[in-house]
């Protein structure tokens, strides 16, 4: 003899029941999940605080300031690197144009 009832033998049950019966069976089922959902507890969450506590102190305003100053430099730098690199291949155009027309 089984115990418990599977999911589906319930909805085999509920198929047969009638059109007025499946409305009372799901108004029923609504107020038995709300009373469950007002009665129960929620599940209590993990609190964040401490979640990067293995990677050691946070830095301070000082290396923060540091940091996006080095940041800022290296923008810079990479925007000059960059207009260098385009003067250089127009010097290069040019001197293949001479080259190539001596």
């Amino acid at each position: 003899m089984q115990d418990t009832t599977t999911l589906t033998e319930v909805f085999d049950l509920a198929r047969r029941l009638s059109p007025r019966d499946k409305i009372r069976l799901i108004g029923y089922m609504a107020s038995e999940i709300e009373r469950d959902l007002l009665s129960g507890h929620p599940k209590p969450r993990k609190s964040l605080w401490g979640l990067w506590a293995n990677l050691g102190p946070a830095p301070s305003a000082e290396e923060i300031d540091e940091a996006r100053f080095v940041l800022e430099m290296m923008g810079a730098w990479n925007i000059q690197d960059q207009a260098f690199r385009h003067w250089l291949a127009e010097e290069a155009s040019l001197y293949d144009g001479r080259t190539s027309a001596a």
